[in-house]
């Protein structure tokens, strides 16, 4: 049952900003997209395995639309990275592998929007399900079944200046970890991919680790991206504090 790590998704209460901020700092950044079911609107940053969304209230969304609660929550609270998203080949299997572990999830829900690509405009298709909130501490997570892969996964996309080549992981950062949070993640990965070290929580999803730290008076998300060696910018293992977000950062990890 364990799942890599689709895309995290960074949400933004000013898209634009975020969108040059992340251009500033040697991203490709794709073109706008919108999703009418929820009234939000996003980039990518495509990794080789993996991608960064950046997501936003769409200013033209149509009357009635609505983001997830914890979308919303994010944005008033002045962005973060509220949710990570699960690869899955299969997303009705996965749902009802989750649920057999005592992990509830809403019913998959397959849809659609349309992307500019370099190759033109193409329909992307997804079938996509939440985990129950406050199943699994720190994230909402969700399952994310590409369809259609060649339109997030474009070779001029995968290429950043400031030599990014994928998600080594998310570090959380808090005051105080739920007292069950071990007990929780094994759950979802078994209990040889959940190991604890002093203040430090590791879930391993195959390849890219969801890490949980103790930080007295911090409240944050670190995404740990790895990057080609030699790659222009701040050291390895610098932090890279976001100016549009108030509870995101970056680091930088070299190959």
């Amino acid at each position: 049952m364990p799942s890599r790590i689709d895309h995290v998704m960074i949400v933004t209460p000013d898209l634009e900003a975020t969108r040059r901020e992340f251009d500033s700092l040697g991203f490709t950044v794709t073109p706008r997209a919108r999703h009418p079911k929820f009234g939000t609107a996003n980039h990518l940053c495509v990794l080789q395995n993996e991608y960064i969304e950046l997501l936003g209230l769409d200013p033209d969304a149509e009357p009635g639309a609505q983001p997830y609660a914890e979308v919303a929550a994010a944005i008033a609270a002045g962005g973060g990275v509220p949710m990570v998203a699960l690869a899955s080949d299969d997303a009705h299997a996965f749902a009802a592998s989750l649920r057999a572990a005592g992990i509830p999830t809403d019913d998959p829900l397959t849809w659609s929007r349309d992307a500019d690509t370099p190759d033109g405009r193409v329909t992307a298709n997804f079938t996509t399900f939440l985990f129950h909130a406050d199943v699994l501490p720190g994230f909402l997570f969700f399952c994310c079944q590409q369809h259609t892969r060649q339109a997030v996964w474009c070779a001029p996309w995968m290429q950043h200046a400031n030599g990014a080549t994928g998600l080594r992981g998310l570090r959380r950062e808090w005051p105080q970890a739920p007292s069950d949070l071990t007990e929780r993640y094994r759950r979802l990965v078994g209990v040889p991919g959940v190991t604890v070290a002093g203040d430090e929580t590791r879930v391993d999803l195959r390849g890219a680790d969801v890490m949980f730290r103790t930080v007295p008076g911090v409240e944050r998300t670190v995404l740990r991206l790895t990057r080609r060696a030699g790659s222009p910018g701040p050291a390895g293992g610098s932090i890279v504090p976001l100016a549009s977000l108030a509870h995101a950062a970056l680091e930088w990890c070299d190959e």
